[in-house]
């Protein structure tokens, strides 16, 4: 179970319907007792719950919250949530996201739509499109984990644009030698790039400014968060973003062999203080490369099954089972 309130997101788990409204009115009262010293008080009205149910007997708990659910707010449970600028789905995808955010990016770039076509110079245009459409497509994206057909959909958008930047220069290029042309990177090495710079703010001096959003990530809290590390490796029941942390460190590791030891020897509290992390420049994770494999390879276009009742003329398997696009 996930609830989004104010700038406030929990996560927790839930094991029957009933529990799900137990915690969430448990979570509710340790928020307003924690904040009361400050005078902050939780906006309850604006709350947003999202709960995902797993396992056996996951679609008879799913039935069971849905008729609590509506009972106690008259209105079927959310299916995604908007918090922060971002939409967060239920089961944990990035669709509704991901297509927001091509469809911004795409009408901004049509709106520049003559610029590109006109005599600028193949580096102005590239600088526009990095100031304009990839902020429109990246901007708040640097801690979400993406699947690999997610990111996929990114890089394709990116690399469909700067071809046609290059106006021909990309023509039997691969993805690779595209982005090296123009000198942009492969938006998963960006994205890789921007996370371990949070990673070292807030793993990196723990008595920095960041502490405190350190100490939510890593330790147990007096609203009810259990311990999230064991000898300072993620359980794994920690939260997303420390997962995400882990996951990026370890490919830190492979390429940073002092900050390898560091793990190995105390986990994420390994990196406190570490001169190497601290020091290491981010900008050496960028690459050309992505981690999608075979982004340049075209969609492959499959004729539908014949059905039964056409084996019965021949003719009509010819006319329809064909694919659109090569008529083969």
């Amino acid at each position: 179970m996930v609830t989004y309130a104010d700038d406030a997101q929990r996560t927790g788990v839930i094991s029957t319907p009933q529990s799900a409204f137990a915690k969430l009115s448990k979570w509710n009262k340790s928020m307003d007792e924690a904040f009361q010293d400050v005078g902050i008080a939780p906006n309850i009205g604006k709350q947003q719950v999202l709960v995902e149910w797993n396992g056996d007997g996951s679609r008879k708990k799913e039935a069971d919250f849905r008729l609590l659910y509506l009972r106690s707010h008259d209105k079927e449970p959310p299916q995604v949530a908007r918090h922060l600028g971002q939409v967060h789905e239920v089961h944990g995808d990035h669709k509704v996201e991901l297509s927001k955010r091509i469809t911004a990016a795409n009408r901004t770039w049509i709106l520049y739509g003559r610029f590109w076509r006109s005599k600028a110079s193949l580096a102005n245009r590239v600088r526009v499109f990095r100031a304009v459409v990839l902020a429109t497509l990246l901007t708040g994206l640097d801690l979400d984990d993406f699947t690999k057909e997610e990111m996929l959909s990114l890089e394709r958008f990116a690399v469909k644009k700067l071809r046609f930047l290059l106006r021909g220069e990309g023509f039997a290029c691969s993805n690779v030698q595209v982005r090296a042309k123009v000198q942009v990177h492969s938006i998963s090495s960006m994205l890789l790039a921007r996370r371990t710079k949070i990673w070292q703010l807030l793993f990196g001096d723990l008595s920095g400014t960041q502490r405190q959003l350190t100490a939510v990530m890593l330790g147990s809290t007096s609203t009810g968060q259990q311990p999230q590390l064991n000898n300072g490796v993620p359980v794994s029941s920690a939260n997303p973003y420390l997962l995400r942390a882990w996951k990026d460190l370890q490919t830190l590791a492979t390429l940073q062999p002092k900050i390898k030891a560091g793990l190995d020897l105390a986990g994420v509290f390994g990196l406190a203080f570490d001169r190497d992390f601290l020091r290491f420049k981010t900008s050496t994770l960028l690459s050309y490369k992505s981690e999608c494999d075979n982004l340049n390879v075209p969609r492959q276009h499959r004729p539908k099954p014949v059905p039964k009742h056409w084996s019965e003329n021949p003719a009509y398997a010819v006319v329809f089972n064909v694919c659109t696009w090569c008529r083969k």
